[in-house]
Parts: structure tokens; C-alpha cells; sequence
């Protein structure tokens, strides 16, 4: 365990992100970031937060608008800083930048999603194979011209997916994660700062088995006081089907990527389906690089949450 503050030493540059984009944001002292690798469960827990901080407003944002990525690339980052900066409530960021990537603000909170790497890498399997060409196309090409390393089509077949994804870094410097970024290494790199009191740790399993308990975690944490009617109101309001149901008017920016359209982009979150769709040699492979990577404690947590023995 680390007992240093978490230090921003790399820049993740690709066909999706560009982490020097953060270098443009001024943070605020109440801030809120949520944290997470791609499909762990981010959008879930912004939506979450958005109704615990907007819930006695006029006017419910968006959640494209009210939490961006800023790393994402698909809107300039000039707008997206003038949309933040024109906020006047609490403000919520989303990012997928590992803990060496992101700038650290001492005072303003943390929430760090985790889910199991297998689940993760099933609805990652579910959003890229839904992909539009045009979306490739836009993301490879046209954004401030060609990436150094375009992301290709998906493989047909899930098992070729999975070779590269859990074998192969997207940067240098990471062990697993092709062709997006690491989940197994990012989530051991938050965990080695967990006891800073800024940093909450939620876990996917956990918002699906007691959404009421987690919601009511969510609001201690960040000082938002909550009735049991309110979080009540916030757990039905924040399921799948609810989201699914306002998938277009949650605005979230990837959703124009899909085959599917936005309501693609909320996924089921049925547990482990990886049981059913990997091989045996498969989860070997997995269970060779979590041993290589995560810690115990940090595995034991990522596989199980919080909430079980």
C-alpha cells in the first residue's frame, strides 16, 4: 500500500481518449470524479450522483451534460470546460484514466467503480462489436486527424476478443486491456490509495444486490443528505429500466456510436454471463494475469464486493 498521494506521471493518447484534455479543468473545492475502466459501471454511479445532487433542482441536466468525460474525444474541449465552468451547483466528472493519468485534488471526492474484469469484458464485448463503421471511421480519421493506432473492427469471434484483451496492453506500459485500456491494472492502481478519505470504493455487484444501502454509502460520502423516501425514489429512478427507458435524453455521448442507439448502450448487467461464453483455457489466461497483477485483497474485492464473505 502506497502511503504517498496519487501522482499524474502518464499520458494515455488514443483513439477514444486524450488525457492531456485534463490540463484545461480547474477544479472546484466540492467536486465530485467518478472513476472507473471502460464498462465497470461508471455511467450507473453518475446517474446515481446526478439525482443525489440535482434532486431539488428546477431543471434535471442531462447526464451527457451535467457529467462529461473529459478525456473523451468526440466534443471539443473548449465546450466541454465552458459547460462545466457555466455550472452552478455541484459539479460531477466522469473519467477512464487509470490513477497515473488523472490530475489529484486533495479536497474534492472520489468514486471509484470496480466490477468483476470478466463481467466488464462481456459488456465491452457488447459495445464494441455494436460499433457503427462510421463511428470507426470518425474516431480513427477525422477527430484532430488520424490516431497512431486506429481501432480496428472487432474480431467475429469472442475468444480472439478475449486472447488480445487479456494478454496485451493498450499502452506500453500496461498488461492487459487491447485495444482500450487496462481494467485489471486500473483498478489496482486506485485500490493502492484506498484509505485516502476522498476515495470511495463501490462496487457493481453490491449497487445490484442492495441499490438502497449503496445509494444511502454514496450520499454519507459525499454530504448529501438523503431521506429513505428519496433514496427509495433514486434506486427506481437509477435501475436499468429507467435508464433505458430515457437512454436518448441522458445525452451520453458514445450512445450515437451504436448499431443499437443509446438504449445500446445500457446494458443488461446479468452476472456472469463469462461463465457461459469463455472456455477453460480462456480463464486460465485470466487467472494467470490477475495473479501477476492484483494484490489479494484487491482481487478478492473486484471479484466479490464489498457485501460478500
Amino acid at each position: 500500500m502506497s502511503c504517498d498521494l496519487p501522482k499524474l506521471s502518464k499520458v494515455y493518447q488514443n483513439h477514444h481518449i486524450n488525457s492531456t484534455r485534463w490540463e484545461k479543468f480547474s477544479p472546484r473545492k466540492d467536486d465530485i470524479f467518478i472513476v472507473g475502466s471502460f464498462r465497470a459501471g461508471t455511467t450507473w454511479i453518475q446517474n446515481v450522483v446526478r439525482h443525489l445532487v440535482l434532486r431539488d433542482s428546477n431543471e434535471m441536466l442531462p447526464l451527457g451534460l451535467y457529467s462529461p468525460t473529459l478525456e473523451l474525444r468526440l466534443q471539443s474541449i473548449e465546450h466541454v470546460i465552458d459547460a462545466l465552468e457555466g455550472q452552478k451547483h455541484r459539479r460531477c466528472v466522469k473519467t477512464h484514466l487509470p490513477v497515473n493519468g488523472i490530475p489529484y485534488f486533495g479536497e474534492a471526492k472520489y468514486i471509484v467503480v470496480g466490477r468483476d474484469p470478466r463481467e466488464s469484458f462481456m459488456s465491452l464485448w457488447d459495445y464494441y462489436r455494436d460499433l457503427t463503421d462510421d463511428f470507426l471511421i470518425l474516431i480513427n480519421e477525422k477527430l484532430d486527424g488520424p490516431v497512431e493506432n486506429p481501432l480496428l473492427p472487432c474480431p467475429l469471434e469472442i475468444g480472439s476478443f478475449w486472447y488480445q484483451w487479456i494478454t496485451k496492453g493498450a499502452f506500453e506500459w500496461e498488461r492487459e486491456g487491447y485495444p482500450f485500456g487496462s481494467t485489471i491494472d486500473h483498478i489496482q492502481g486506485w485500490w493502492n490509495f484506498r484509505n485516502l478519505p476522498n476515495l470511495l470504493f463501490v462496487h457493481y455487484r453490491d449497487m445490484l444486490d442492495s441499490p438502497d444501502g449503496e445509494i444511502s454509502r454514496i450520499a454519507e460520502f459525499l454530504e448529501e443528505r438523503v431521506t429513505n423516501s428519496q433514496v427509495e425514489s433514486i434506486v427506481e429512478q437509477t435501475s436499468f429500466a429507467s435508464m433505458k427507458e430515457e437512454a436518448e435524453s441522458l445525452q451520453i455521448p458514445l450512445s450515437g456510436a451504436l448499431k443499437a442507439g443509446a438504449t445500446g448502450f445500457i446494458n443488461k448487467g446479468v452476472p456472469e454471463r463469462w461463465n457461459r461464453a469463455l472456455a477453460p483455457e480462456d480463464l486460465s489466461l485470466y487467472k494467470d494475469t490477475v495473479s501477476r497483477i492484483m494484490s489479494p485483497a484487491c482481487l478478492e474485492w473486484i471479484e466479490n464486493g464489498s457485501n460478500k464473505s
